[in-house]
């Protein structure tokens, strides 16, 4: 699985908090309340985003598996969980398991889970992942935060903006480890195959509008847009350039919105 740098999670976790659906959230605490204790698997840690914006939410005791392959970034993830409280006040049972999760192995442990938990994953992998997902997860709930679902837009628009998000569109449905990856349609495939499995599935809004609020996370979408273009070949590079470069003068002078479409999935055992 292709990783993510500590400066890029770090850049996004504000964004990511606020976009976050609280109703979808009381939802997921609701459905958990009344147990003795609750073990959480955290598929895809990363730096600890994901247990730092649900674990004062949930009730506890809280008993959480951290599972990512990058051992520094679980380490701050597992530092920073450390310091955490439950909704109760009570502190965190924390766990590492470096391991990739491109690779068999990681499904053996979601058996005793009562929640699986992951954060800007589903749009990474591959339909036999959430299909092996499905399966392993047996009755635990799911939680999986901020899925890409395409929809873009930078405010002002621009005659190419289609073309440019189309062509990132495609970028996305790329091999990032799992196979081909499910890209925008990761939502749509992740609701068909839960259901399947006997889950009930709900889909909520938690897009990204990132502005003059966030200018370094806006400038590192807007660089990234283009490089990920830029490989598809799909659009001439002079259109291109000159695409970056009104966004970026536009960026410099406070005048850009730009905005990306998420969905947060809950799923529930029937």
């Amino acid at each position: 699985m292709s990783g993510f740098s500590a400066s890029w999670l770090a850049l996004r976790e504000p964004a990511d908090r606020t976009a976050r659906n609280a109703g979808l959230l009381d939802q997921l605490a609701g459905a958990l309340a009344g147990r003795e204790s609750l073990a959480i698997i955290d598929l895809g840690t990363g730096s600890g985003a994901n247990v730092r914006a649900l674990a004062p939410l949930l009730p506890g005791p809280q008993n959480w598996l951290l599972v990512d392959n990058d051992p520094l970034l679980l380490a701050s993830a597992q530092g920073s969980a450390g310091m955490l409280r439950d909704r109760d006040g009570r502190p965190l049972a924390v766990r590492t398991v470096l391991h990739d999760l491109a690779q068999p192995g990681w499904q053996d442990a979601l058996a005793a889970a009562d929640l699986v938990t992951m954060s800007a994953l589903l749009d990474l992998v591959s339909t036999d992942f959430i299909v092996r997902l499905a399966r392993a997860a047996k009755g635990a709930a799911i939680h999986a935060a901020l899925t890409v679902d395409g929809r873009m837009a930078c405010l002002p628009d621009d005659p190419l903006d289609e073309a440019v998000f189309a062509a990132f569109r495609h970028h996305m449905q790329g091999d990032k480890g799992f196979g081909p990856s499910l890209g925008t349609n990761a939502a749509e495939a992740a609701v068909r195959h839960f259901e399947a499995g006997g889950y009930e599935v709900t889909l909520a809004p938690a897009d990204w509008r990132v502005g003059d609020d966030q200018p370094e996370l806006r400038a590192a979408l807007l660089e990234s847009w283009v490089e990920a273009v830029r490989e598809t070949r799909l659009i001439d590079e002079a259109d291109l350039l000159r695409w970056a470069r009104r966004r970026e003068v536009e960026a410099a002078g406070d005048s850009l919105e730009v905005r990306v479409g998420h969905v947060d999935l809950l799923a529930l055992p029937r």
